[in-house]
């Protein structure tokens, strides 16, 4: 918490502190041998993933293309 409010993240954020047992991770199909966490979903409004694993500035594109649709 301390991260993101420092950060100012705007988005949504899901932590729960059980790793590959979490109930977020396995409806992602996340697994120990071969999915690394954090990991970024960018997901829009109708809840399809858009994009993963995009961090900095290939971020910032993706979702200002999301908001602007273009």
């Amino acid at each position: 918490m301390e991260f993101i409010q420092a950060q100012q993240v705007p988005w949504p954020n899901h932590y729960d502190d059980k790793q590959y047992q979490s109930e977020v991770a396995a409806r992602f199909g996340y697994s120990w041998y071969f999915t690394r966490l954090p990991r970024t979903l960018l997901v829009d409004r109708q809840g399809i993933v858009r994009a993963v694993d995009l961090h900095g500035a290939a971020l910032d594109r993706a979702m200002g293309e999301l908001v602007t649709g273009r």
